[in-house]
């Protein structure tokens, strides 16, 4: 979801941008003395421009830093025996899509996976409004179930934590 939200925010600020470029340049034809100012600045006063650029670079990196944090794999450390391999959140949320899917096919619960500091697993329902009862049973069951899941398929025996949220 923090994924979407930055993605939109970055598209608003293109589009804005794009569209602020694109007006300056078709009112460079009707602004005379606009162009010589301009033109006077770019000469003159140069070193507006160096810290524009600097401006600019830094944006630029700070976009380049958030875009390689927002697609970076989120990766679980699993330990068996004296084996130990990585699992991509992406395979823990597909085994607890499957699992609901089959578990509650008429109520439309969303998902997302988390690891959390210290590599804890977070996994994140969002439901439509339920009943106070309703939540701790759903609750209780899913701890209890993706625990089971998460044993079966992945040995995974650490701690993880199962919120309830509501969409």
């Amino acid at each position: 979801m923090k994924n979407n939200v930055l993605l939109a925010l970055v598209h608003v600020i293109l589009l804005f941008l794009t569209f602020a470029v694109g007006v300056l340049f078709l009112c460079f034809p009707f602004a005379g003395s606009f162009s010589a100012h301009l033109a006077e600045l770019i000469l003159y006063k140069f070193q507006f421009f160096f810290y524009l650029g600097i401006v600019f670079l830094v944006m630029a990196l700070i976009l380049a830093f958030s875009f390689y944090s927002m697609h970076r794999k989120s990766f679980i450390r699993v330990k068996m025996n004296r084996l130990s391999y990585d699992v991509d959140v992406m395979v823990i949320e597909g085994y607890v899509k499957k699992y609901l899917k089959e578990n509650y096919p008429k109520k439309k619960i969303g998902l997302e996976v988390f690891v959390l500091p210290k590599k804890k697993l977070e996994i994140a329902l969002f439901v439509d409004t339920l009943k106070a009862v309703e939540k701790r049973h759903l609750l209780a069951k899913m701890e209890k179930e993706v625990g089971r899941l998460l044993f079966e398929y992945l040995s995974y025996t650490n701690d993880f934590f199962v919120t309830l949220n509501h969409k």
